[in-house]
């Protein structure tokens, strides 16, 4: 089974290199796009695919990330991934065999860690809104699409985008993989992790849980 994942990428280096190492120690496909030299470097040493397009707008971006993938990787499914989101091991497979009859697969479940100099949190979202987050979606739907399913003059809800030209042919994922999202606080663009702590569970720091599904995240407690 031919996976490709498809990385935006805008800041948040310092994370990048670990995401990549777990992806392509799977076995999958990536394609990282965006118009940061040192992303690109980074990218091509460690064996991905680079792309490079101005980050605005995002919707012609993503586009052509999606539409470089279906070209070069003829992917039997396309994840929706991002620099932070990291998948435990076996959960895209987990989530093709739950995809039925729909064009696409995605998550209301999800873990958010947020790495401080204040201290390490985590919290869990359960039965969120379904997002682009994580999102796995048929080759074939795809190349319908000709690679480009976002709109293109779009600069944020990529997700919304994505979710709303497939039509409600969206599975929810029902196993118990998780799918974990990380936060730094020194990037300009960290996500707003007090927001999904008001929403969510909170796990304080996490530890047992990533022993458990993200062993190799626990060195990131020393940065």
């Amino acid at each position: 089974m031919n996976i490709c994942v498809i990385i935006p990428v805008k800041g948040r280096l310092s994370l990048l290199a670990w995401t990549l190492d777990r992806l392509l120690a799977n076995g999958y496909k990536v394609v990282a796009v965006g118009n940061e030299y040192e992303a690109q470097e980074l990218v091509r040493v460690m064996g991905g695919d680079w792309l490079y397009h101005p980050n605005f707008p995002l919707g012609m971006k993503y586009n052509a990330a999606w539409e470089y993938a279906m070209r070069k990787y003829d992917a039997d499914y396309y994840v929706m991934g991002n620099t932070s989101d990291w998948y435990s091991d076996g959960l895209l497979e987990d989530m093709i065999r739950g995809i039925g009859d729909n064009d696409a697969i995605g998550t209301r479940d999800k873990y958010y860690y947020n790495i401080s100099h204040l201290g390490n949190r985590m919290c869990y979202m359960k039965n969120g809104r379904l997002g682009g987050s994580g999102l796995v979606v048929r080759g074939q739907v795809v190349k319908d699409w000709g690679g480009r399913i976002f709109n293109d003059v779009m600069d944020m809800d990529l997700d919304w985008s994505i979710l709303d030209n497939l039509k409600g042919c969206v599975g929810v994922y029902g196993g118990k993989l998780p799918l974990l999202s990380i936060s730094f606080h020194k990037w300009s663009n960290a996500y707003n992790f007090e927001a999904y702590c008001n929403k969510g569970m909170m796990m304080g720091d996490g530890r047992d849980f990533l022993r458990e599904h993200f062993r190799d995240c626990i060195d990131m407690t020393l940065w």
